[in-house]
């Protein structure tokens, strides 16, 4: 049996296509994982039951409860309330690797495939050698040689993403009008 999705005319493409997209659970699914993602972000000082700054040593340590539903850490401090904040940070790291990732990504997939030549031959090497890593493997390598934190976090999800940016980027700029 065929099913045929009915898209009203007049639509535009980006409706056409997200109608499309959100028939499947899983697309459907992933859009709801997303959208709660985002308001634990914008809503985290509405939401959180308490600081995740205030230390209060008398609660450290304590098991899931009614209070604290995710506990408390050694410093007595709302886990559930540090994670709510918490997804500001991640959004923000995010945003910023995919970005980088993006921008720079686009840009040497556009130059390669506008230049061709020598200059396509070395970016394309340079992509290669990124994706024939693990992503894991080489986010590993990259934190043993730049140290835990934040801001190696963002630098080492940048070369995954220009890699992937440059190698969809570079065909689409070879066609020259």
């Amino acid at each position: 049996m065929t099913v045929v999705a009915v898209i009203p005319p007049g639509q535009p493409d980006w409706a056409k296509s997200a109608t499309r997209l959100l028939r499947r659970p899983t697309a459907r699914l992933g859009a709801g994982i997303v959208a709660i993602f985002l308001l634990l972000t914008v809503l985290a000082p509405l939401l959180a039951p308490y600081s995740p700054f205030d230390q209060d040593f008398a609660e450290a340590l304590q098991a899931p409860s009614a209070v604290h539903p995710f506990g408390t850490d050694q410093y007595g401090r709302d886990i559930l309330s540090r994670v709510m904040y918490g997804t500001r940070i991640a959004l923000l790291s995010i945003l910023v690797a995919d970005g980088f990732g993006l921008v720079v990504g686009t840009l040497l997939g556009l130059i390669a495939g506008y230049y061709g030549g020598w200059i396509d031959s070395a970016v394309m090497r340079i992509v290669d050698v990124l994706l024939a890593f693990p992503y894991l493997l080489l986010a590993l390598i990259i934190v043993a040689a730049l140290g835990p934190g934040l801001s190696s976090r963002r630098r080492r999800s940048a070369p995954i993403g220009y890699a992937s940016c440059c190698a969809t980027s570079c065909p689409t700029a070879s066609r020259r009008c």
